[in-house]
């Protein structure tokens, strides 16, 4: 068989297969063909455009390489200078755009031609515009393109010279124990069971207080803190089945249970969904409605008395130098917004700085938005990660997703990475507003984890 005409191999995941004819066929579309050239190969970009200018104009320019050819634009999504549709001369397409919200657009330019014998190709062109100020697009851009960190390898110096094997040498085992361990008589009957063995690995005993996204505790599958091992022993038995008030069997319900159902930080609206979540819908709001609804009839507010605000966009998700940690430009600059809008000193329902927290999952968005507030003289906002949080409370909590593609998704899901596939995160990052709650995403994203499909929902 010629070299031309290799078969494809079959051990290649189809969604691979999948996917290179898809690239293959976008770039067939995008280049010029059957004589008709278009300017801009990789399209029309607007640039960065503040929002609410004027109207922003890009010509696209349709020649024909070949005099003698007859072509015919056939559909087009632009505005055409002049009806005529035949590319008998260059032809101008003027795209217009009328920016509105401080976003990332992109679209497509689809130039479907015909020839004389009703034969149509299309060609495409790709149209995209940052919306937004131009001082923080600057301010956040990449310093230095993202390049993979490379692994160093450690090796001796040359001068060290192996002295071989002495002729006496014979392996040696060594062995070294740790130190004994005495728990409390209570904590220690609640850890065995019956027949007095434990109720977990010893491994496990001793990594009680690991991180969640430490590596080693993903790798030896310790996802069930101990504190949640000792609740699920028969002394914390909250009881099973339907009726949530009738105890198990062997059950000590009632004897040694104590719950904190009292919540006295949030709002109904923003405790309704983690209550229903997470809680059992047990937990009772007893706030302070001085505080909690300050900002129930807020202007920015979709629905009043409803104090919980989704805002979507679409950003692009970046990293640079041997950084791996992601940013997202757009969407700290949209939370800078929001911030500038909160303690602006002519509003009605003014937020002292020192009342608004703002909540990421990644570094290196961090240190963007601390970046944006320390030139806007908003210092006092405090800025970190979910665990950073945990245990305090602010009168407004903005969080700040990342993630605007889903290239990286299945990555965080499986690292336990952001906010996705990691409800305890989740749960207390929403949990920490008393009067507001702002939410930063792209929605098209955040729905692939089940958990915040429901929130959205």
């Amino acid at each position: 068989m010629a070299a031309g005409n290799q078969i494809p191999s079959t051990r290649a995941p189809k969604r691979q297969q999948h996917h290179a004819a898809f690239v293959a066929f976008c770039g067939e579309a995008e280049a010029d063909k059957e004589s008709i050239t278009v300017t801009g190969v990789k399209g029309a970009d607007f640039g960065i455009i503040e929002p609410g200018e004027e109207p922003h104009l890009v010509h696209v320019k349709i020649r024909k390489t070949d005099p003698a050819a007859r072509i015919m634009l056939h559909n087009f999504s632009a505005e055409l200078v002049n009806n005529s549709r035949w590319i008998n001369y260059p032809r101008i397409l003027n795209i217009k755009l009328y920016p509105d919200t401080d976003e990332i657009y992109e679209d497509r330019l689809e130039l479907l031609n015909c020839d004389v014998v009703s034969k149509k190709f299309i060609i495409l062109r790709n149209i995209a515009a940052t919306v937004g100020s131009r001082a923080d697009q600057e301010e956040l851009k990449a310093s230095a393109p993202y390049t993979p960190r490379k692994r160093t390898r450690t090796s001796p110096p040359a001068w060290v010279v192996s002295a071989g094997r002495p002729p006496s040498w014979s392996k040696t085992m060594r062995k070294s124990f740790f130190g004994s361990f005495e728990a409390p008589k209570d904590l220690i009957e609640a850890a065995y069971g019956e027949d007095g063995q434990p109720t977990m690995p010893v491994q496990a005993f001793r990594e009680v207080h690991a991180s969640p996204i430490q590596p080693e505790k993903l790798r030896y599958r310790f996802k069930v803190s101990y504190l949640a091992r000792l609740m699920g022993t028969p002394l914390y038995d909250l009881g099973e089945g339907d009726d949530a008030t009738a105890p198990s069997p062997g059950s000590l319900r009632g004897l040694n249970v104590f719950k904190l159902i009292q919540n006295f930080r949030s709002h109904p609206a923003i405790l309704d969904f983690p209550n229903r979540q997470f809680y059992q819908g047990e937990i009772q709001p007893c706030r302070d409605e001085v505080i909690t609804r300050s900002l129930k009839r807020m202007e920015d507010l979709p629905q009043r008395d409803f104090p919980l605000i989704f805002h979507g966009i679409v950003g692009k998700d970046q990293r640079e130098g041997d950084n791996p940690s992601f940013f997202n430009a757009e969407k700290a600059t949209l939370m800078k917004k929001y911030c500038t809008d909160l303690t602006s000193r002519g509003r009605k329902n003014r937020v002292d700085p020192k009342d608004i927290g703002v909540i990421t999952p990644y570094h290196k968005q961090r240190c963007k938005i601390g970046a944006l507030l320390a030139k806007s003289q908003m210092k006092d906002i405090k800025i970190g990660s979910v665990e950073e949080f945990q245990g305090q409370e602010r009168k407004v909590i903005i969080m700040s997703t990342v993630r605007s593609s889903a290239q990286n998704v299945e990555s965080d899901i499986r690292s336990k990475l952001g906010f996705l596939a990691n409800p305890r995160r989740f749960n207390v990052a929403i949990t920490r507003a008393r009067s507001l709650l702002i939410v930063i995403g792209y929605p098209l994203v955040l729905p692939v984890d089940p958990l915040w499909r429901s929130f959205l929902n």
